[in-house]
């Protein structure tokens, strides 16, 4: 028995040292330069380690080889435990659910039925993810409906002009919260006719956008009701527009805790963006759009380069959010996305602005 320094190794008392190779050349492993540290034949240091019961047993020759490696004996250093392996489009348990969905779902992707209690998982997803939408609106120049969201779900507008084609357009994201919400859409062209859909999902797979802003990312945070165009340099608005804090007028922020509002009363408030684009290619903007009071309906004029004007409102109870959707081309590598308050119905009008976002169809 010995303790202290033997050898470059700490050792404590009670340590038994033996039949150790310290410093050993390089000559007697396979390939040093790539990690490959097993003996090479005729080593001397093959069959020539102590047999200790449960550690070494398993050698082929006369004795344990010194080392971690056994001649003739496939063995690699690590964990040999073989986690259970979940992929997105593998349904282990054959429950009709997805082994991701059921992870963010809260079930057990090697169980169908997690509770135990009969019923199985993939006929409470099922139910968990059915959309009643009731229509609000629907005429050439908007469609927009209404439908209950659960928590953690994620939930798809989608537009087609027609059902044989099954051409939808993705045009709205809304995560689910456990509220009510809608969505309004507001086609590039009048058409004859139109189809709308919500979808519900567990997992999100929108398009990442290329810009988006839900207006809670200053730091410092900006004081409530102060000028949005002192705050950043990522806006351009003048002094009609402002940051509010979530409930500072009675509502709470869509996401987060800001928001933006129009001052109403005299209207004129502006607020725009810019972002680079591709000439040619399909954008969708998505913003959600609120009112303070029931005194009048809000409106905001969108202006976008190379796009004409449209007009968007919200007739929802005060304390709601719309979320409105709009698809472009863009014109120019530079396009400029502008909110405007028209000057008009100015009693009681100050639209809320929030969650807006824009991404490459």
């Amino acid at each position: 028995m010995q303790s202290g320094q033997t050898a470059g190794m700490l050792t404590y008392p009670g340590t038994i040292l033996s039949n150790n190779s310290v410093n050993m050349p390089a000559t007697e492993f396979t390939d040093v330069d790539r990690n490959d540290f097993r003996l090479v034949s005729g080593s001397p240091y093959i069959d020539s380690g102590i047999v200790i019961p449960g550690i070494t047993d398993g050698f082929t020759g006369s004795a344990p080889d010194r080392g971690a490696y056994e001649v003739g004996v496939e063995w690699f250093a690590g964990s040999s435990v073989q986690p259970r392996a979940v992929y997105t489009a593998v349904d282990t348990d054959a429950d009709t659910v997805p082994d991701i969905a059921e992870l963010s779902f809260g079930t057990d992707p090697f169980n169908p039925d997690t509770s135990g209690n009969g019923t199985p998982d993939g006929e409470i997803y099922q139910a968990a993810g059915q959309v009643v939408m009731t229509p609000v609106s629907i005429s050439p120049d908007q469609m927009e409906v209404r439908f209950g969201t659960q928590t953690n779900w994620n939930y798809y507008g989608e537009y087609a002009d027609t059902l044989e084609s099954n051409a939808w357009i993705r045009i709205a994201h809304v995560p689910g919260g456990g509220s009510e919400q809608s969505i309004a859409f507001v086609p590039s062209s009048s058409s004859a006719t139109g189809f709308m859909r919500v979808l519900a999902s567990l997992t999100p797979n929108t398009a990442e956008p290329i810009f988006r802003d839900g207006f809670d990312h200053y730091s410092p945070e900006p004081p409530n009701a102060a000028v949005i165009s002192n705050i950043n340099t990522l806006w351009s608005a003048n002094t009609l527009v402002r940051f509010y804090e979530s409930g500072a007028t009675g509502l709470p922020a869509e996401t987060g805790n800001y928001y933006a509002q129009f001052l109403g009363e005299t209207g004129g408030g502006t607020l725009s963006f810019s972002i680079l684009t591709e000439v040619g290619k399909t954008y969708g903007l998505s913003f959600a759009m609120a009112r303070v009071n029931a005194n009048g309906f809000p409106k905001v004029d969108l202006s976008i380069t190379g796009s004409s004007t449209v007009r968007f409102s919200t007739t929802l109870s005060p304390g709601s959010w719309l979320h409105h959707t709009y698809r472009f081309t863009a014109t120019s590598k530079t396009t400029v996305i502008s909110f405007v308050e028209p000057n008009f119905e100015t009693t009681g009008q100050a639209p809320l602005l929030d969650s807006i976002s824009v991404h490459l169809d």
